[in-house]
């Protein structure tokens, strides 16, 4: 059993209590360790959007770390501390769009107007397919008034057609 499987084990308070004192005797002290890398990733994570970048920085505050084990610190900070996963696709939209925002600002102030342009028509470009984009509010199922005084003829069908049908389904009944 891994690091990760061993701490989803773990009561909540525990690990919240841990986190917040940075002492406890329930955690046996290698998991202690893992769960203050994974802290530390969680913190990175919020401002560095970059597996590698991120992974490199969690090894300047843990120098025992070698690349892939940061990397892989990252992806179990991502998998047990992500809580947004509820969050709407639109509310991501809105802030992949904001960062874009962001950076276009950053380009031109850099003078990387080029750069800056298609940051800001990327912006816009999220902003607009959010907007475009069909919303299961946007559905509603078909009612239909169904009673026993209604006819196929009601329903669109012909006689003949529904005859026939019948007479194919009573023939698959026999044949089988």
């Amino acid at each position: 059993m891994n690091y990760l499987e061993t701490l989803e084990k773990l009561p909540v308070d525990i690990i919240a209590n841990f986190r917040k004192t940075g002492r406890t005797s329930a955690i046996s002290p290698d998991l202690q360790q893992y769960i203050r890398e994974i802290s530390s990733a969680l913190e990175i994570s919020r401002y560095e959007f970059s597996v590698t970048r991120a992974a490199e920085k969690l090894m300047l505050r843990y120098p025992d770390l070698s690349l892939s084990t940061a990397k892989s610190r990252y992806y179990d900070a991502i998998n047990f501390f992500h809580v947004d996963n509820n969050v709407s696709n639109e509310a991501w939209d809105d802030r992949y769009a904001d960062w874009f925002d962001d950076f276009a600002s950053i380009c031109v102030r850099a003078k990387k107007f080029e750069t800056g342009y298609k940051a800001k028509t990327k912006a816009h470009n999220i902003r607009t397919s959010k907007e475009a984009r069909l919303k299961p509010e946007d559905f509603q199922a078909p009612v239909f008034i169904v009673s026993p005084k209604m006819k196929p003829d009601d329903f669109g069908f012909e006689k003949k057609v529904c005859i026939k049908l019948l007479l194919n389904i009573r023939m698959e009944d026999i044949v089988k």
